[in-house]
């Protein structure tokens, strides 16, 4: 019988329509994507009673370990995909008979950085076979990216007819495809050329808030995201408002931070050039403020003080009075003396202090979502009981 502190899974990534022949060798074909499958005796206990913490904080050990090991996928889809997982304990059992479950190293009860990093070592020993499967695949999925946009900047040179298009639509196809898997495998080596794409011909991407989010999330906010800004900061384009607002709201994704994003959102919360950017600027700050405490200064506040006596706009006055209570200047807030409810809230919330204001910003999803919109079923059917070993 297997310790009960052990984590099993197995991974499926699916390519759906798009499905490159070399890369079929490597995994099963799904729809959907990346799906895990997990199953922990730690989750199963965590579900049944309830526990919102103790299952958030088993998502956060779980996605640590998976980016250990170039592995990215957010703490909500994640904790969606085990849900639905675990609930379905006949497809469950289907599955690990179809595919050998991975090995993952025994993690001890006191988590922290050092043991992550142990963990990611001993796992490929474990698992050297999908580690090298992995590996190829990336490779793959890189030269397709890399190669794609090499044939579609050339082919823009050509004159237009019908085969043009219609190269033209499938190397985009390619280059998005790439894309999205990697963002689950790792951008490292294509972050520059989506830097370029995204000045020079953001419309390849259909999704530009996505593509910035990804970026900011595997850390390149700094490499990546603010040269976007910088490059749009004087563009004429109709869509450079949109692509500052957007890359500004993707730097709240950001797990470090240094003296210069700190000085960028600082400068666009009060000094953005439309409502949406400061928006967008402000709620960065907000989610970033636990890692911000260093690089705060007193002239900070004081801007947002006085952003907040002469801003008319009320979603923006509510992000500037939660900011301020996020360090405990509520000296700085003036009464709110306002009939909108969310203004009022966030006032309220304000006089409560700092702490509120955290607990408001730290829960990766609301409670009710689990509730009510995760499956209805109940872990392992009737009786609660599944049996994993």
């Amino acid at each position: 019988m297997t310790n009960r502190k052990n984590f099993f899974f197995s991974w499926s990534i699916g390519y759906g329509e798009e499905t490159s022949p070399s890369l079929d060798r490597f995994f099963p074909l799904k729809r959907g994507g990346f799906r895990p499958q997990f199953l922990g005796k730690e989750f199963i206990e965590a579900g049944k009673r309830d526990n919102e913490n103790q299952w958030w904080y088993l998502i956060k050990i779980y996605q640590k370990c998976l980016r250990s090991i170039q592995i990215y996928i957010d703490a909500p889809e994640l904790s969606r995909r085990i849900d639905k997982y675990l609930r379905s304990e006949t497809k469950r059992q289907k599955e690990l008979k179809e595919k050998p479950e991975l090995k993952l190293p025994i993690l001890v009860d006191d988590i922290n950085d050092e043991e992550i990093q142990n963990w990611a070592i001993v796992f490929p020993n474990c698992n050297s076979d999908w580690i090298e499967k992995k590996n190829i695949l990336r490779e793959e999925l890189i030269k397709l990216f890399l190669d794609s946009s090499i044939k579609l900047s050339n082919l823009s040179k050509q004159p237009d007819n019908t085969e043009k298009i219609s190269r033209t639509k499938k190397l985009k196809s390619s280059i998005r495809f790439a894309f999205n898997k990697l963002s689950l495998l790792g951008l490292e080596e294509i972050k520059e050329k989506t830097v370029d794409i995204l000045c020079e011909q953001p419309w390849i991407f259909s999704n530009l808030l996505q593509v910035l989010e990804n970026l900011s999330k595997q850390g390149y906010a700094k490499k990546s995201i603010f040269p976007v800004i910088a490059y749009y900061e004087n563009n004429s384009l109709k869509i450079s408002e949109y692509i500052r607002a957007v890359a500004l709201r993707a730097v709240r994704f950001s797990a470090q931070i240094n003296e210069y994003i700190w000085e960028k959102i600082v400068e666009y919360s009060v000094g953005g050039a439309s409502i949406v950017e400061k928006l967008m600027a402000t709620e960065s700050w907000l989610y970033l403020g636990h890692l911000s405490a260093r690089y705060v200064e007193d002239s900070h506040k004081k801007s947002i003080s006085d952003a907040l006596r002469n801003e008319q706009n009320n979603r923006l006055k509510k992000n500037y009075i939660l900011i301020l209570a996020m360090y405990d200047n509520q000296a700085m807030i003036e009464e709110i003396d306002s009939s909108d409810y969310m203004l009022k809230t966030a006032y309220d919330i304000a006089l409560e202090g700092s702490e509120s204001v955290q607990e408001l910003l730290s829960n990766e999803e609301p409670k009710i979502i689990r509730e009510k919109y995760y499956s209805t079923k109940k872990l392992g059917g009737t009786d609660g009981e599944v049996d994993l070993y």
